[in-house]
């Protein structure tokens, strides 16, 4: 979905809520790494909230135990399941 716009994408936001989950429906959807794809090649602005801004650093399961979810998605996904995007070379809290 994320590649049928790119041409006529210039923003990314993308909003809060519990981190966890966030990754969850990013990787359960295969939108991870197509959102990561597509910010760091094609010169588009990435914008997060509270959550939306969690994701840019190194790591997110610091957020596990302030935001419990149902799944553990190192065992459904991988072991880096809960890897941010790394555009910042740092935990980011919010």
């Amino acid at each position: 979905m994320i590649n049928k716009f790119k041409d006529k994408i210039d923003i990314v936001f993308v909003r809060g809520g519990n981190t966890t989950r966030l990754i969850h429906y990013l990787r359960k959807f295969n939108q991870y790494e197509k959102l990561k794809t597509l910010v760091e090649q094609n010169d588009i602005l990435y914008i997060g909230n509270s959550a939306g801004a969690v994701l840019v650093g190194t790591d997110t399961e610091w957020t596990l135990p302030a935001e419990p979810y149902e799944f553990d998605l190192k065992e459904i996904f991988s072991k880096d399941a809960l890897k941010g995007f790394g555009w910042v070379d740092k935990l980011v809290f919010v």
